[in-house]
């Protein structure tokens, strides 16, 4: 299948709009930048890459907070965009599935991204070899595991499991142990959600921060 094509199918129409992207819980959002923020901050200064940066918010946040972001995607769209709006931030269009980066960096930090790959395997081997030694992994991915999820099931609704969009499902102890044997050391398992304070695997999104072995 031609992965190029299914990433722009899904998620960018010509004019460069992300589609499944615009139902977001806000809440989610900013509770996975604060984890991301939380561990930026025991590394200041830091490189950072913005694995997925879309249109490059984000990427100028951290920007502006003092740290030194590089933003990729896949998308020359999005990436054109990205430096019309932010253009004193650094940005490049690379597929991570394909190769690494010849730069490493100190952080990796990719949201909502992970579920999206066809080669797991050879897409995080490429990350830790883009990242320096001991450099840091952050991934948010939706949980399999979801209340959410688990009473749709419940009632027969499968429409989780049909979204083309999603290519791979996570559960908390799944992706832990898939960063494990690509090489990394998880560091924090956390998640977002109303009810996630009771156990991880009530989240609505997975939260992990992974050290590069």
């Amino acid at each position: 299948m031609d992965t190029k094509r299914y990433y722009d199918d899904i998620y960018y129409t010509k004019e460069g709009r992300i589609t499944k992207m615009q139902g977001f819980c806000v809440k989610s959002v900013l509770r996975e930048r604060q984890f991301i923020l939380k561990w930026a901050l025991k590394k200041m200064p830091l490189s950072i890459l913005d694995l997925g940066c879309g249109k490059g918010h984000f990427t100028d946040f951290m920007e502006s907070r003092g740290y030194d972001v590089t933003g990729v995607d896949i998308s020359r769209v999005v990436i054109s965009q990205a430096k019309k709006l932010y253009p004193k931030c650094k940005f490049l269009i690379h597929n991570l599935e394909y190769s690494p980066l010849q730069k490493k960096y100190d952080m990796i930090y990719s949201t909502q991204v992970i579920e999206h790959i066809f080669d797991l395997d050879r897409f995080l081997t490429n990350i830790r070899n883009s990242l320096d030694s001991n450099g840091i992994l952050i991934l948010a991915t939706p949980n399999v595991l979801a209340p959410k999820i688990r009473l749709k099931m419940l009632f027969g609704n499968d429409s989780t499991f049909r979204d083309l969009a999603h290519l791979r499902f996570f559960s908390p102890s799944h992706l832990s142990e898939i960063l494990r044997k690509n090489g990394f050391r998880i560091r924090e398992l956390s998640g977002s959600g109303k009810i996630s304070f009771l156990s991880v695997n009530l989240c609505g999104n997975i939260l992990v921060a992974a050290e590069k072995m």
